[in-house]
C-alpha cells in the first residue's frame, strides 16, 4: 500500500494531481528503468 486516503465522498478525497504524482511514484519505483526522456 502506497498511500491510504481517508475521506467522505468530497471531503479528504486526494485531488487528480495528488493521484497523478503517486501513480508516478509508484510506476518509478517499480520501473527502475523508468526515466522521462530528456529533449
Amino acid at each position: 500500500v502506497h498511500r491510504v486516503y481517508d475521506g467522505y465522498w468530497y471531503w479528504g478525497r486526494p485531488t487528480m494531481e495528488e493521484l497523478r504524482r503517486d501513480m508516478r511514484k509508484i510506476s518509478q519505483s517499480v520501473r527502475v528503468d523508468w526515466e522521462l526522456p530528456r529533449a
